[in-house]
This record gives C-alpha cells, structure tokens and sequence, in this order.
C-alpha cells in the first residue's frame, strides 16, 4: 500500500467518514469501518489525525459547512435586507448539496445531528460534558 501525505490521509478520512456515518449512523458507526475504507492500515489513523471520532464529526461537518457557505456568500452579497431573497439565498446554498452524492451524504448526518440535538422535535438535549482529562 502506497504512503500518502497528512492532508491526503486525512481527506480520506473524512471522506470515508462522510459515508460510514451516513450509513450507519454517527453512534452506530464503527471508526475501524472508516480506516478501512479509507485504506489506512494504522487503525489509530482517526485518533491520529482528528483526536477522537468528535475530532472527525466535527471535520465532516466543517468541510459541508465550508461547501455551503462557498455558495451562500456570493448570494448573500446581493440579497440586500430583502428577507424572501435571503430565504432563497439560504435554500439555495443548502439545497446545493442535494446534487452530489457527497452532498447527500452530509445532509443526512446533518439530519441525525438535528435529531440527536433536540431541534426537530424542539426539546433541546443537553450534551455531556467532556471527561475530565489526566488524573
């Protein structure tokens, strides 16, 4: 198997992330089924680069985040105060995402997260605090 550098791992990551998470759930995945299909042999690659399967969620969503807003700000510059047109700017970003197959993906973690938070069924879920660390 042929070494690749940080970025190119971790983008495999992500991506293999992207679709173990949509398939199986974010807390039903298992991060051995990510390195594998992501082709790492080191089975501590995603406490390696991401810290924690936090780390990587966390990397998956920033990367979504990043494609919309990629969309969104060239729109939002002529939407002006108008709300119909910043709802159209919104709509459009976000449904965006609905065109590729990675896209989808990420919308359907994103609806998981909705679930989990608490904001579809509007009863906020408080999340845990972290662990303590060292000790």
């Amino acid at each position: 198997m042929a070494r690749t550098s940080g970025p190119e791992t971790r983008e495999k990551l992500i991506r293999a992330a992207e679709e173990v998470f949509a398939a199986q759930g974010v807390d039903g995945a298992q991060l051995r089924d990510v390195v594998r299909l992501a082709g790492q042999a080191n089975p501590s690659a995603v406490q390696y680069h991401f810290g924690s399967r936090g780390g990587l969620l966390d990397a998956v969503m920033a990367g979504r985040q990043a494609r919309t807003e990629q969309v969104l700000a060239p729109l939002l510059d002529r939407t002006g105060d108008d709300l119909r047109q910043l709802v159209a700017a919104l709509v459009t970003a976000e449904s965006g995402e609905l065109r590729t197959d990675r896209g989808r993906r990420c919308l359907r973690i994103s609806a998981q997260l909705s679930h989990e938070s608490g904001v579809r069924t509007r009863t906020p879920t408080p999340r845990s605090p972290a662990p303590p660390t060292g000790a």
